[in-house]
């Protein structure tokens, strides 16, 4: 028995090396390139980020920000501000601890989803698509547009 044992741990050892080779040996798959569009917007003071996401146009980030919702919108508004967006719509559902940002920069759009997680803490969620003519409705019949 002790050799049948042996006989069958040497070829597992001898068998292994060439499984891991032929696996390490095999192409990766590489994904699709992720769109940055959200590279250039700072973090909030002691945010951390809790997600990340992408597709080849567009791009999601998710704070936790250890500080009051207002505070996080005007940071929002004034770092976007700052590095060129344009404000579009700023909507507050304060009952329900909810604030949306939407801002457009070049042919990028950025929505800001602020909500209270908490009294002195927010959860941001930022989605930016881009660019503007890749989301236009499709041309057809009553779309008021010409294919």
């Amino acid at each position: 028995m002790q050799r049948t044992l042996s006989a069958a741990a040497l070829a597992a050892s001898l068998l292994m090396p060439v499984s891991c080779k032929s696996r390490a040996q095999e192409p990766a798959q590489q994904a699709a390139p992720r769109r940055v569009i959200l590279g250039g917007l700072p973090t909030p003071p002691g945010g951390y980020i809790v997600d990340t996401s992408g597709t080849s146009d567009a791009e999601h980030r998710a704070y936790s920000v250890p500080h009051p919702i207002d505070t996080v919108a005007a940071f929002y508004r004034g770092r976007l501000k700052d590095l060129g967006w344009l404000l579009m719509s700023d909507r507050a559902d304060v009952p329900a601890g909810r604030l949306d940002l939407l801002a457009e920069k070049d042919s990028n759009s950025l929505w800001v989803h602020l909500e209270k997680n908490g009294d002195q803490a927010v959860m941001a969620s930022l989605i930016a698509h881009g660019p503007r003519a890749a989301v236009r409705p499709p041309a057809g019949p009553g779309s008021g547009r010409t294919p």
